[in-house]
């Protein structure tokens, strides 16, 4: 099962130092874990601060790499790191690629396009390029524009809001209108109800909570 785990600091009143040691330790969890995929999804921080977080993670999965190669590990599993927005915090961290969060398909927005020219002028190598679907409208929109990993949700419903979640259902008609792009079911997403995503077609799960707490490293 493919898991993509999402960062999200939830206590603005720790400073950059704290949140860089805390998502430090994650990522070395996750990338002796075994997790696939991490997305650095800090909303609030500016350019600086979400580059300084991004370089972080990287050297944490760098370092787990190497003691893996010590171990005799001849191809260590690691997971690629991408960033939601800041594409220029991505280029400059040297991150593997790049989320494109909810409306990333409309005109004024980011797009794939925009991406893989900013790699390509920064020359580095794009590894990957995921995006936020909530429709199977958006669905059929990422699978003829290049997006390459989608994040459909939220699947179930989330106690206090009231975004109206796709069901499994809705996520079976996602997965059918993607085609050949890999779908990642989120929102909501529990080690109870993972297999049922799964189950309903999706290449595997991404989440928040789910990868903070115990017990994901079972699916």
């Amino acid at each position: 099962m493919y898991c993509c785990a999402i960062t999200q600091s939830r206590d603005a009143s720790v400073n950059l130092e704290g949140r860089i040691e805390s998502l430090t330790r994650l990522a070395t969890l996750w990338a002796f874990s075994g997790i696939d995929l991490i997305q650095i999804r800090e909303k609030d921080l500016g350019e600086a601060a979400l580059t300084a977080i991004t370089r972080a993670v990287l050297a944490a999965v760098a370092i787990v790499r190497q003691e893996k190669l010590n171990a005799d590990e001849r191809e260590p599993k690691l997971p690629l790191v991408v960033v939601n927005r800041g594409l220029q915090a991505a280029m400059k961290a040297e991150a593997d690629g790049m989320h494109l969060p909810g409306g990333w398909h409309q005109a004024d927005a980011m797009n794939v396009e925009t991406v893989r020219w900013g790699f390509e002028q920064s020359r580095l190598p794009l590894k990957l390029v995921t995006g936020s679907c909530h429709s199977v409208e958006e669905a059929l929109i990422a699978r003829d524009n290049g997006v390459e990993l989608l994040l459909a949700g939220p699947v179930f419903e989330k106690p206090g809001t009231s975004v109206q979640s796709l069901g499994l259902a809705g996520l079976e008609q996602i997965v059918r209108a993607a085609g050949s792009v890999p779908v990642l079911a989120l929102g909501g997403v529990t080690t109870e109800n993972a297999r049922q995503c799964i189950a309903a077609g999706a290449t595997g799960i991404a989440g928040i909570r789910l990868f903070q707490q115990d017990g994901w490293q079972q699916l």
